[in-house]
């Protein structure tokens, strides 16, 4: 637990907000599990017994799912890899351990849903309006809520196709991968941004990034936070009235739970990027091209949309 904490205080400048969460998360389940078993985890005694037990307690006493203790497991073995890189572990047990993911059905709109969403009308509800736009915005570009978070003016760039032609395109540095990626802006995205390019929120004044002094009004969208756009964007999906039944498997260990939900109850920030990705394919994009505009290495990742 020492090393977790030390490391997760020197890989702040270093890592992703997200990564470092992650890391949080597994240094408090392992506090929790050390209380509940009465004892103090060393890295001596990872091994398969420990595997096990941890596995219990993640289900029994945290109630995660399947994928849920994979990931936590996945990111275990990757602070054991720093563990081990540093000279603090020399037990290799961990590198055994491993939880199959189970294939879920990931949310996103149909083109009916999606103008259903675009079209509705919030003009008495702001709050809800910013966080409609954002939302589609990620619709119509497949961006990360990061990146469209991230998005600067200074990003908009003019680019001229082999005919001559020029068009509007995004141009800037993932955040995730820190690649530089080029994004085609169609005419529904442009309109978001051509309707913010005039705002006059009190916060414009603030600097939002203080290590480099960037101001609000230089991000292209007004971006509130992750968390605060899952809980809202359900709120508007409801609203456009996308409330059919979909049913949900959740496995916990040898345990099953089946399940209805209404679909504005499962929409998130990254059913946005899923929209644009199987939408554009509907509309016939080519694989490939998608794969460039989704930023993705590999085109394996890309063909989970197919």
């Amino acid at each position: 637990l020492e090393f977790i904490d030390q490391f997760i205080s020197e890989a702040e400048s270093s890592h992703q907000k997200k990564s470092l969460k992650e890391y949080r998360t597994i240094y408090n389940d392992l506090k929790g599990y050390q209380k509940y078993f009465d004892t103090t985890v060393s890295y001596d005694e990872i091994n398969i017994s420990f595997f096990n037990k941890y596995l219990s307690y993640l289900i029994e006493e945290r109630e995660n799912g399947q994928n849920t203790i994979a990931k936590k497991i996945s990111t275990l073995k990757t602070l054991l890899n720093y563990a081990t890189k540093s000279g603090y572990n020399t037990n290799f047990a961990y590198k055994d351990f491993s939880v199959k993911k189970i294939k879920t059905d990931k949310e996103f709109l149909t083109k009916a849903e999606l103008n259903s969403i675009y079209n509705l009308d919030l003009s008495d509800n702001l709050r809800l309006e910013k966080v409609r736009d954002v939302f589609c915005f990620g619709c119509f570009t497949g961006l990360r809520y990061s990146d469209i978070k991230n998005l600067k003016y200074s990003e908009i760039v003019t680019k001229t196709e082999i005919g001559g032609e020029s068009f509007q395109a995004l141009q800037f540095h993932v955040q995730k991968t820190k690649q530089l990626l080029v994004v085609p802006l169609n005419p529904y995205a442009l309109s978001i941004i051509k309707k913010y390019e005039k705002r006059t929120d009190e916060s414009l004044s603030i600097v939002r990034d203080e290590a480099s002094k960037i101001k609000q009004e230089e991000y292209v969208l007004p971006v509130i936070s992750n968390q605060k756009m899952n809980e809202y964007i359900k709120d508007v999906a409801k609203m456009a009235g996308i409330d059919s039944n979909v049913s949900q498997t959740k496995f916990m260990g040898a345990k099953r739970e089946d399940s209805i939900a209404k679909k504005y109850e499962l929409i998130s920030t990254h059913a946005a990027r899923r929209t644009f990705a199987i939408l554009s394919l509907e509309q016939g994009m080519r694989i490939e091209v998608l794969q460039k505009i989704l930023g993705h290495q590999s085109i394996r990742t890309t063909m989970k949309y197919v």
